[in-house]
């Protein structure tokens, strides 16, 4: 409880304010509009700005643009003088608020329930949502409500529940989403309910601003609830499994028959105990390069400390954050922003030297001003732009750009050394490789084909989908609506499920040395000539065809006539 005194105080404070909030109230800079009511929590600014944060989950909406709200139900002193007996023919059980209960249930009927006969238009639906009206002095786990379904039939509302109905236009996903919100704790503190307890109006409902998921997050949530679903199936079959241990003839027969059901339940959880493990999600989740060069310092370095495992994690590290900067530029380039970074990369090149990890730790230190705030709602998610702003992350950096820089100056680590420091590069590399996570749900793909339909302005491309450590990889298709797709470049695909071009920072094409599919960036130019340098291996390869796009994007000289 707050004392008198420090209330009295902030009471003087306010007097003193032109506007703003204190501990116990505000002073709002402008007067309310005719249609906005009156009351404390309606107008507290507070209030509003968590009204406003509602659309960072992609957009706000009033609630009865997602459900249409009925008209109140049957008042009680009405449906008592009118009740019948439940098996008189169309007789309807009319709910009240003590029927909706948390978790979404409808209580099973009692002797006291009310049984009125009513049109089975005016019946309540499968799938509408009943919500009670009147709502205790506690709100802390947001609304009562709860879902019809067929066990319940027939049934009415009475006047003391608000019942919903989903538009048809609204997805089931965005339905779901928008009840979670409503049995969250956040709902109720956008109405103006007092603390003794309050009746929750019709109209009230109906304006209370919900959040509504944008494409990355629907994505997300279908996710999760595919998965919920699936391990709901795994465990039922588990379930009926063990049940059915005894259903044979002989024991000889049971054996054999659980040995042979048990192996697929016993592989979904090694899968399971192995995604768990980081190292094997960067192996089979992250973009092809990273991966690879991730395997193989964990390869090396699979039987001890040795100087070759750590040269491959040096090596990891600067092929990640020469990918992850490379992505950025491309991004950057096709949002119309342009990196000064860029500028370093284009001397050295023009000197004949190769980019090295400090130029791509340049753009990566760039692209988080507010000036490429734009690529948050360009790629949906604002990661790439944070990635070495993560705790401990540009330290990390920082040791391993020092340790690669020492190798290439021939400043070896002496053999005593080497087991403490094998062990301090995979710990730092681990902590970028955590902080890029993100690169996950960027997956980057290899066109191979497509074949554009005029008429229906779409079109179905083939691609080659390059994640994890290896690059012999099945061919997918997919439908775009985009004709500029190029043949044979390599693109990002974003939650959104949008295509983004990565030539010419990023050109995926089979090396001539090993004869594996490579991710290639620009390594060098001398006059006419290019050199592309493999993430994965380091290997090189001449192309003077790449220098008309790098000098389209500021990486070599122009070379138009």
């Amino acid at each position: 409880m707050a004392e008198l005194a420090d209330v009295v105080e902030d009471f003087r404070r306010l007097l003193r304010m032109k506007g703003g909030t204190s501990n116990f109230g505000y002073v709002l800079q402008s007067i309310p509009s005719k249609e906005t009511d009156l009351g404390f929590r309606r107008n507290d600014p507070r209030i509003a700005a968590r009204r406003a944060q509602l659309a960072d989950f992609g957009k706000a909406a009033r609630l009865d643009e997602v459900f249409e709200l009925l008209p109140l139900g049957i008042d009680h002193t009405v449906a008592k003088a009118n009740q019948v007996d439940r098996q008189v023919g169309g007789a309807a059980r009319v709910l009240t608020g003590r029927d909706v209960q948390r978790g979404g249930r409808i209580a099973l009927p009692e002797e006291t329930s009310l049984w009125v006969k009513i049109a089975p238009e005016k019946r309540l639906r499968v799938g509408d949502i009943v919500i009670r009206a009147l709502q205790g002095p506690t709100l802390g786990s947001g609304f009562v409500w709860a879902r019809v379904s067929e066990e319940d039939l027939p049934v009415a509302s009475s006047h003391i529940i608000h019942v919903l109905r989903l538009r048809e236009t609204v997805d089931p996903v965005v339905e779901d989403f928008v009840l979670r919100f409503l049995s969250s704790k956040q709902a109720p503190e956008l109405i103006d309910l007092s603390t003794s307890g309050a009746h929750l109006t019709r109209g009230d409902l109906g304006a209370l601003q919900v959040p509504l998921p944008d494409e990355s997050m629907r994505v997300a949530l279908e996710s999760v609830q595919y998965a919920r679903d699936r391990a709901g199936e795994w465990q039922s079959e588990a379930t009926e499994l063990l049940d059915s241990l005894f259903d044979e003839d002989t024991a000889a027969e049971s054996k054999k028959r659980i040995s042979l059901a048990s192996r697929a339940v016993r592989w979904r959880v090694d899968a399971a105990d192995a995604i768990e493990d980081f190292g094997y999600q960067i192996r089979t989740r992250f973009p092809h390069p990273v991966a690879y060069r991730w395997r193989v310092a964990d390869a090396l370095l699979s039987t001890g400390p040795n100087a070759d495992g750590y040269r491959a994690v040096l090596e990891a590290a600067e092929a990640l954050l020469a990918y992850t900067a490379n992505v950025a530029l491309a991004l950057a380039r096709a949002a119309d922003l342009p990196v000064g970074a860029i500028d370093g990369v284009r001397k050295k090149l023009a000197t004949g030297q190769g980019p090295g990890m400090g130029d791509w730790v340049a753009v990566l230190d760039e692209i988080p001003g507010k000036k490429f705030r734009p690529l948050d709602e360009r790629l949906g998610i604002p990661e790439i732009r944070e990635f070495l702003e993560g705790p401990g992350v540009r330290g990390a950096q920082r040791w391993l750009s020092a340790r690669r820089n020492d190798e290439a100056h021939n400043r070896r680590v002496d053999s005593i050394d080497l087991p403490e420091v094998c062990e301090r590069a995979v710990e730092e590399l681990l902590v970028l490789m955590r902080s890029a996570q993100f690169l996950a749900d960027l997956p980057l793909l290899l066109i191979v084909s497509i074949r554009w339909d005029s008429l229906s302005g779409q079109g179905e491309v083939s691609y080659r989908q390059l994640t994890g450590d290896h690059a012999v990889v099945p061919q997918q298709t997919m439908t775009v609506s985009d004709s500029g797709i190029e043949q044979g470049s390599l693109y990002i695909r974003d939650a959104d499920h949008r295509l983004h071009l990565m030539r010419p920072y990023l050109i995926g094409r089979e090396c001539p040395i090993c004869r594996n599919l490579s991710t290639f960036h620009v390594d060098k130019v001398s006059g006419v000539m290019v050199v592309l340098k493999s993430l994965e291996h380091g290997h090189t390869v001449e192309d003077r065809d790449v220098l008309a796009s790098l000098s389209a994007v500021g990486l070599a000289p122009d070379v138009t006539p």
